[in-house]
């Protein structure tokens, strides 16, 4: 499915689109890509210094994931890419989705969502929703080495279980 319509396009889409933000923080998706850590060893316990904890790779499962990406999204592109204009409305205007210029950069966004998908050898049937307007990225069923994949993609800034989604 692609529920474009879900945040952006609809009569709704602020209401939607707050939601939406609401829910994504609620997963803790604004953190990096993340995961379950791995289980301390049985020893006696002992204090970790922080640079141990950061420095130790998530473990993935097989599961739905919510996908952010680096790019900003069509409602908050402040320009910078050559051949696409601004995206984020001046002050005191509100965002225009169906303005030419956040038509040409959602259409951005779309391709390079299928090369991180194509990349991350996920299928299209796993992909449930697509996200470009007020967050970009999506949600899909992974298995542990796509997610895993994902993680350590360049263009991708958070990997997080979908909570809200099972």
């Amino acid at each position: 499915m692609y529920y474009r319509s879900i945040i952006g396009r609809s009569r709704g889409r602020y209401a939607a689109a707050g939601f939406a933000t609401a829910g994504l923080s609620l997963v803790g998706v604004a953190a990096p890509a993340t995961a379950t850590l791995p289980a301390a060893p049985s020893d006696p316990p002992t204090a970790p210094s922080a640079a141990t904890e950061l420095s130790q790779r998530p473990v993935f499962e097989d599961g739905r994931y919510v996908v952010l990406l680096q790019q900003a999204p069509t409602a908050s592109y402040d320009g910078g890419l050559r051949g696409y204009d601004a995206t984020v409305p001046g002050d005191g205007k509100k965002f225009d989705a169906d303005s030419r210029s956040a038509r040409r950069y959602d259409a951005l966004l779309d391709r390079r969502q299928e090369r991180i998908i194509a990349r991350a050898d996920i299928s299209a049937s796993a992909v449930s929703a697509r996200f470009t307007t007020v967050t970009n990225g999506f949600t899909a069923d992974l298995r542990a080495k796509q997610a895993a994949a994902l993680s350590r993609d360049s263009a991708v800034l958070a990997v997080t279980p979908d909570e809200l989604g099972r």
